[in-house]
């Protein structure tokens, strides 16, 4: 943990005034550290920190999470050649409320089958021993983005549109290609294949 912030300085570089790089390595410390809850009230106690220093890096920083995302692909191509593969595949989060963005019953792979949970979809580089992220975003289930008051209440910008998780994935990859980050087979489960109707 020490040597975290260290870490994390060129990833979080970009993200302007100092507060907003304290509070992001903050919240990466608050999210690796032990314990159950990873919301904002039991990070900031186990990390001896107020609440709403958390509380407004993630609500009320303005930053934009493709800068962060360029850095990690950079420091992913460095730590992590060659590449043999692009892997895609999503994680699910079970949730009890209807208030996070983008809950809904859904397949929930962390259960295997439906549930109420979020669903993040990912792309990893690997070596064939070891996967780095160089992508990530949030599934928003169509009964979310059809519904614009919902979605301005959660602070969702007007411009999000629906997107397949395959449509997702494939934007991933543009962006990942597009920060220089090599080409290698993409690997990934049937619903990222067949029918997916993604051209790249």
């Amino acid at each position: 943990m020490q040597r975290l912030p260290k870490f994390l300085s060129p990833l979080v570089q970009d993200l302007g005034r100092s507060e907003r790089r304290v509070g992001a390595t903050l919240y990466v410390e608050g999210l690796l550290m032990p314990g159950q809850r990873k919301s904002i009230g039991p990070m900031a106690e186990r990390l001896g920190v107020d609440a709403q220093r958390l509380q407004q890096f993630i609500t009320d920083s303005p930053w934009e999470e493709a800068v962060v995302w360029k850095a990690i692909r950079a420091v992913a191509v460095d730590s992590l050649e060659p590449v043999e593969a692009w892997i895609v595949d999503e994680t699910g989060w079970l949730k009890q409320g209807e208030h996070s963005v983008g809950v809904a019953h859904q397949y929930c792979g962390a259960v295997g089958k439906s549930a109420n949970c979020q669903v993040n979809v990912q792309v990893a580089i690997t070596d064939g021993l070891v996967a780095l992220p160089v992508g990530a975003r949030l599934y928003l289930p169509e009964s979310w983005t059809a519904d614009r008051a919902r979605c301005r209440e959660a602070g969702i910008p007007d411009q999000v549109e629906f997107a397949t998780k395959p449509e997702i994935a494939a934007n991933l990859i543009r962006e990942a290609l597009a920060d220089g980050v090599v080409r290698a087979p993409v690997l990934g489960d049937n619903a990222y294949g067949v029918g997916g109707g993604v051209d790249m």
